[in-house]
C-alpha cells in the first residue's frame, strides 16, 4: 500500500508550503494572482531586490511570465 502526499487545496496552501517565510509568501501570492507561472513567481518573490510593482506591471501590459521574470532578474 502507497502512501500519497497530501495536496494543498489551493495555490494559497501550496505557496505556504513552499515556505515559512511570511514576506517570500506573500510576494509569491501576488505575483501569482497577477498570471506568474509558478516557477518564475518562486524565483521572482525569493529575490526580494526586484520590485514587485514593475513585476506586476510587467504582465499586466502583456508580457509573458517568463520574458518578465528575464527582463527583472
Amino acid at each position: 500500500m502507497t502512501t500519497r502526499e497530501a495536496r494543498p487545496a489551493s495555490w494559497e496552501g501550496a505557496v505556504a508550503a513552499a515556505t515559512e517565510d511570511a514576506v517570500v509568501r506573500w510576494r509569491m501570492i501576488v505575483l501569482l494572482r497577477a498570471g506568474y507561472l509558478w516557477d518564475d513567481a518562486v524565483e521572482l518573490a525569493m529575490d526580494t531586490n526586484v520590485d514587485l510593482h514593475l513585476a506586476v506591471e510587467l504582465v499586466d501590459r502583456g508580457c509573458a511570465s517568463e520574458t518578465a521574470r528575464r527582463i527583472l532578474l
